[in-house]
């Protein structure tokens, strides 16, 4: 079974993509500012 790596890369996944998020939400709050 490969529940622990699977676990680990919907994680992995949550991570990169709320990354992302606020990376977009910072630029934007940049450019509403600037």
């Amino acid at each position: 079974m490969d529940t622990e790596k699977f676990v680990w890369k919907k994680m992995y996944t949550i991570i990169l993509v709320a990354n992302l998020a606020y990376i977009l939400f910072f630029y934007l709050i940049m450019n509403l500012f600037s």
